[in-house]
């Protein structure tokens, strides 16, 4: 093994336990795997390789949510192969879309306790459960075929630099704003618009520097949301985008190696470090993705106990720390982080 083959496998080592920790603290990973990749070797792996890579932080969330996901997979396969179970779920969908709004059930308190012990069924609380992430999901997958190309050409650090301290604003708003609403009146689930509006902010995420589950996040604080809810609901959220973006990326991948297009290799190779970019090779790439998976899952388990019950303030001066210093270091004039 030659001194660039064990380079090249360290990175992939550096870089999955970046992604491992960072894909699911608010202070995004994908600003963390560039800086690393930065600091180590003056180079960038590339937005598809790093799409990838994040397969190992969603087998983690699959690892954590199982039940719950089974749950989700064998009710949808009803819905899917029986007429009648399409039915009942349409129906459930519908009764969840048009619920009342809390301002509306605390007038009426009978209609309240009615709504509230329907949603007792366990069969209703799935459909809507599924509902929620469906059209949540719809946002990013809109703005991410539509803003791809911008998320591809803003992947520099001074970008990020300026979404990381963006995102810190964001997120400080949202502790504001949910110390301010968590008095109003709610509803034991969540109502379409509310859905509607997170899936918004989960959409913030296509800007590199933001933070998907910071953003998510915050979007259900500036509702009122319970943390231990928000956060649950964050991380479900997060398995379809990043599952279908992390599909695309691969099928690109495999597409242009077909073509030619980009001279893959299983092994690390020296000629795959050009200037700019690192090709990593498929071998460190499933490194990669191993070392995310395991390093992801222990993080995955921390941070659900910690926002569930803390706020966000040290992520907030964090993110703000960070990108102070990937700017001043720009301005500077500093060869790393060119």
């Amino acid at each position: 093994m030659d001194f660039s083959t064990l380079n090249e496998i360290l990175l992939a080592i550096l870089i999955g336990v970046v992604q491992g920790i960072t894909e699911f603290l608010p202070i995004s990973s994908t600003a963390h795997i560039l800086l690393a990749s930065k600091l180590a070797t003056g180079r960038d792996i590339g937005l598809v390789a790093s799409n990838i890579i994040q397969f190992g932080t969603i087998l983690a969330v699959i690892s954590y949510f199982w039940k719950d996901l089974v749950i989700y997979f064998r009710r949808a396969l009803q819905i899917i192969i029986r007429p009648k179970e399409f039915t009942t779920f349409w129906k459930n969908f519908n009764f969840w879309w048009g619920q009342p709004s809390a301002d509306d059930l605390e007038v009426n308190p009978n209609l309240k306790a009615k709504v509230e012990a329907k949603l007792e069924d366990k069969d209703l609380k799935t459909d809507i459960e599924i509902s929620q992430i469906i059209v949540s999901t719809i946002p990013i997958i809109v703005l991410g075929v539509l803003l791809y190309g911008f998320a591809e050409s803003s992947r520099n650090l001074p970008t990020i630099a300026s979404f990381l301290i963006a995102g810190a604003v964001l997120m400080g708003f949202a502790e504001w704003a949910y110390t301010k609403s968590t008095s109003y009146p709610k509803t034991k689930m969540m109502t379409a618009g509310e859905i509607i509006l997170i899936g918004l902010f989960q959409s913030l995420a296509i800007f590199p520097g933001i933070s998907r589950s910071g953003a998510t996040i915050s979007g259900a604080l500036f509702l009122g949301r319970n943390r231990k809810e928000s956060v649950r609901f964050s991380f479900l959220l997060s398995l379809p985008a990043i599952i279908l973006a992390g599909t695309a990326d691969l099928l690109k991948l495999i597409w242009d190696i077909f073509r030619g297009k980009i001279d893959a290799s299983l092994l690390p190779k020296s000629t795959n470090w050009s200037n700019e970019e690192i090709l990593l090779s498929l071998t460190s790439i499933f490194i990669s993705f191993v070392v995310a998976y395991l390093v992801g899952l222990g993080a995955l388990r921390w941070l659900i106990n910690f926002l569930s019950k803390n706020t966000f303030r040290w992520f907030i001066v964090y993110r703000v720390l960070v990108g102070l210093f990937i700017l001043i270091s720009f301005w500077l004039g500093t060869v790393v982080l060119g």
